[in-house]
């Protein structure tokens, strides 16, 4: 997949282009880049148009919360079938009219055949350009629009919102529903205060990637995949309030495996909540806790993989 983030060049090939922002790439999002996909078929490039930076966040100056990095949303869309992903900093076309928007970057630089959008897409300055305005202006161009129905969960629509607020309940189950995959980070090993070599439970730690959003602090059954292998792990989300964090972070035992892995990338998956976060009385009863718990995920991580191979 070809990753271009200025409007340098104009694409030689008549392209097929999902809209929208996509955080979390999730369920009703894999449904317009799908459409975009399936053109390929008419001899289109399948190709989405979105931004580095929320739009929201850099209009109200604060971030509701990423569900996915940008890193991590390419890896999604090369995985959905997007031959060219278009990331572009939002403030190039901030202040571009409506009309500038389909005329210029549509027509002239994506050299776009079809475009598809939810119902409830906007562009332009102000976010004047809504789907009306697409079928109103697109035509003139030689580009059809197409409005690509809600996908439904438990009667409502599936929001990147909507996965925030369950992830910040704790209710990873409801959001991997929604997103059609677990949610978690990839985020590089850092070192720890290594509290957990000490009694038997060696740890992990990664950051939460910046702006994005933060799970209910607790205890999580996880998978954790690094050097291509995926383990069982027991994840706190949080600030550890008995041995302490300046900064919230993802610690996870990864039971049944040694090594240093220090400065490896790893993706940690949440799988589902077990506990919240709690401080208690010495590190005795942290250990029991623990390793109770890491019962607890061996039998959901089985679940959950077993199910996988039906």
């Amino acid at each position: 997949m070809k990753i271009i983030k200025t409007f340098e060049n104009k694409e030689k090939n008549p392209t097929a282009v999902a809209l929208g922002f996509f955080d979390g790439v999730h369920l009703g999002h894999q449904k317009v880049i799908s459409q975009a996909v399936n053109c390929k078929k008419q001899g289109l490039v399948p190709t989405v148009f979105t931004f580095l930076d929320m739009p929201s966040a850099k209009i109200k100056e604060r971030s509701p919360g990423l569900l996915t990095t940008n890193s991590d949303k390419a890896v999604i869309m090369e995985k959905l079938g997007v031959k060219v992903l278009y990331a572009v900093d939002f403030n190039s076309v901030r202040d571009m009219s409506a009309s500038d928007f389909v005329e210029k970057i549509l027509f002239e630089k994506l050299n776009a055949k079809k475009i598809f959008f939810g119902e409830n897409y906007r562009f332009g300055k102000n976010a004047e350009g809504n789907k009306d305005f697409l079928f109103e202006n697109c035509s003139k161009y030689g580009i059809e629009p197409v409005v690509v129905p809600a996908e439904n969960f438990e009667g409502q629509p599936v929001s990147s919102t909507r996965i925030r607020e369950c992830i910040r309940n704790g209710d990873v189950l409801t959001a991997s529903k929604m997103l059609g995959r677990y949610f978690g980070v990839s985020q590089t090993i850092v070192a720890g205060n290594k509290i957990g070599r000490t009694m038997g439970t060696p740890t992990i730690n990664q950051q939460v990637p910046p702006g994005g959003v933060l799970p209910k602090f607790g205890v999580y059954a996880s998978a954790v995949t690094v050097k291509g292998k995926t383990y069982c792990g027991v994840t706190n989300v949080g600030v550890k309030p008995t041995v302490g964090s300046k900064i919230p972070l993802y610690e996870t035992w990864i039971i049944n495996f040694s090594g240093d892995i220090y400065g490896e990338m790893a993706e940690t998956l949440l799988l589902d909540f077990i506990r919240p976060e709690k401080k208690f009385e010495n590190l005795d009863r942290l250990k029991a806790e623990i390793f109770q718990n890491g019962i607890q995920a061996q039998k959901i991580f089985k679940s959950v993989f077993n199910s996988k191979k039906k």
